[in-house]
């Protein structure tokens, strides 16, 4: 019986999933062929350069998920606080409550550093930009802005690596909840 044919998206989203569960270097060609039921023929049509352009793939849909979901959010024509709170919603649904663990992270270690690094490199600079764009603009001074910013990256980053290493997701909702109270408390100070 042939596999089931699916879409080009739905089919990055499996590898997705694939490379947040077990990292670049944790998957072999047999791993994705039972995850998305397609032979290696058919994985070599869709990726002709195998594993390096599937990592490529999932990387781009992270990407466009980060414009979409996070800088979206920050960009939208709403004011400051409901701006955090879609960014902060949009980070709880991506990364399932702490439960699910970043794809970001999955690819910036191992081999997978060396082939994805500028690509990583500025998806977490354009979260962090997007993020001092927003806190700059509602009147938080550019130096707390960045600091507020990369500390933010740097605890959803740790929190889920915590999480995923204690098996308690709750180490990654309690980060989110006191980081947003944090930006929320500087959007109020700036406001005043």
């Amino acid at each position: 019986m042939p596999a089931p044919i699916m879409s080009r998206e739905e089919l990055v989203a499996r590898l997705l999933e694939l490379f947040r569960e077990r990292g670049y270097d944790g998957i072999a060609l047999s791993d994705v062929s039972a995850a998305t039921s397609l032979g290696k023929s058919s994985l070599y049509h869709h990726f002709p350069g195998g594993k390096q352009d599937m990592g490529a793939a999932v990387l781009e849909q992270a990407g466009a998920w980060l414009e979409r979901d996070i800088v979206g959010a920050l960009s939208a024509d709403r004011p400051p606080a409901r701006r955090l709170d879609a960014m902060f919603a949009a980070l709880r649904a991506f990364y399932g409550g702490g439960t699910r663990p970043c794809i970001l992270a999955a690819l910036v270690t191992g081999s997978a550093h060396e082939l994805f690094q500028p690509a990583l490199g500025g998806a977490f600079r354009t979260w962090i930009q997007a993020l001092v764009a927003m806190l700059t603009e509602a009147g938080v001074q550019a130096a707390a802005a960045r600091e507020l910013a990369q500390d933010l990256v740097v605890a959803v980053q740790g929190s889920l690596i915590v999480a995923r290493g204690t098996q308690d997701p709750d180490v990654f909702r309690d980060t989110l909840r006191r980081q947003q109270a944090r930006l929320k408390a500087a959007l109020d100070a700036a406001q005043r």
